[in-house]
């Protein structure tokens, strides 16, 4: 999709981060800094890239990104679907043809049985919901928001798919009929998991952001907590061993609406609040009734910023700490991100790394927050 004429996309990814090449270098970073876990994707697109055509050179590939980071130190996190999917979904309704939720589950079978012996944490699918935040609450910028519709269609037209069965994950599976598909394909990849590596935990992870409703937005804020993130712990959440909870800020609501900007916000313009984090493990904590892995959680700020993001990491984690002290089953938290990474539609406009990166030779430079995160990480204290 990047590569079609008037894409969403900003700019081309290309070789991204390299991390495909460089992941041993990248898991000696993580290790220099205390980090005794890494989470990373297992692309089906990569393994299967025509369906049916399984590659053996990208398992053995995988099997030496796990064999390193374990060389490490480290725990592997793998997540069986980031965002991409085969490119041969799309002829076939993408993710609205319930056949897909079977093939998910059988590439999710084949990755257990082969790396179960040494991953124990599995992420099914990640940010289910976020295809719904993208239309449902005006995350997206104005502008990007009225491009979404027409290149929706442009995408259809230039793949030859008629536009109600053009349902790539991203942006498209925002509908019921494929949000029911992905469930299944959830729920098979959990039951996946189970047969193929019975030690092992699998769960889904949620995009969740605080909806804090003031001054007569009391009420829009539960619609919108209800319609992003209540709704999505009950059905998907409950399914599986954990919920990996995302959390990057508050939106808040008064009774004109939606508040914009704020005091503190990220590059992203996302309001920084370090109590959100806690706030969110603990509403997912108390619907879905299973542990909690903080999967991801960070800050768009560039280095002249990274001071900003020194005091969020550290406040952000003593709320944490805070609310496992109330008895909250928090396993883990995983920082988002350890690279500046190409973030989808931004491109390179996000810089949520602990380490910034030159495009052109992938050098990977610490920021004064890495050793604030590492302070952390080896006292096991915030």
């Amino acid at each position: 999709m990047e590569h079609m004429p008037d894409s969403m996309f900003k700019e081309k990814s290309g070789d991204a981060t390299d991390s495909w090449n460089r992941y041993a270098e990248d898991f000696a970073l993580a290790a220099s800094l205390g980090l005794n876990a890494f989470r990373f994707g297992i692309e089906w697109a990569r393994i299967e890239p025509e369906q049916g055509l399984i590659s053996n050179t990208v398992l053995d590939h995988y099997d030496r990104v796990i064999d390193s980071c374990l060389a490490h130190g480290m725990t592997p996190v793998a997540t069986l679907h980031h965002f991409s999917s085969p490119h041969w979904i799309l002829p076939r309704r993408g993710w609205k043809n319930p056949e897909l939720a079977k093939q998910f589950g059988d590439f999710a079978h084949r990755i257990a049985t082969r790396y179960g012996d040494r991953v124990n944490w599995f992420c099914t699918i990640n940010e289910v919901n976020t295809p719904m935040q993208m239309t449902g609450n005006g995350l997206l910028s104005p502008e990007m928001a009225a491009l979404l519709n027409p290149a929706r269609e442009r995408a259809a037209q230039y793949f030859g798919v008629p536009i109600d069965d053009f349902v790539p994950f991203l942006p498209c599976g925002d509908s019921e009929e494929a949000i029911a598909v992905i469930l299944d394909a959830h729920r098979r990849a959990v039951d996946a998991v189970h047969a193929g590596a019975p030690n092992a935990m699998a769960g889904v992870t949620l995009s969740m952001q605080e909806h804090y409703g003031f001054d007569g937005g009391e009420e829009q804020a539960a619609h919108v907590d209800e319609v992003l993130n209540r709704r999505w712990l009950r059905d998907f959440g409950t399914v599986g061993d954990f919920v990996g909870v995302q959390n990057y800020g508050r939106i808040s609501y008064d009774h004109t609406g939606r508040i914009l900007g704020g005091d503190c916000l990220m590059d992203n313009n996302l309001p920084m609040v370090s109590t959100t984090l806690g706030t969110c493990a603990r509403e997912a904590a108390e619907i879905t009734g299973k542990p909690i892995l903080i999967t991801e959680h960070g800050a768009d700020l560039t280095t002249d910023r990274d001071d900003v993001r020194q005091w969020f990491i550290a406040e952000s984690l003593a709320g944490l700490a805070s609310t496992i002290a109330d008895g909250v089953d928090v396993r883990g938290y995983i920082h988002w991100t350890m690279i500046d990474n190409f973030e989808w539609f931004m491109g390179w406009r996000s810089h949520a790394g602990l380490f910034e990166i030159d495009r052109e030779t992938q050098r990977r430079t610490a920021r004064s927050s890495t050793a604030t995160y590492s302070q952390i990480v080896r006292a096991n204290k915030a």
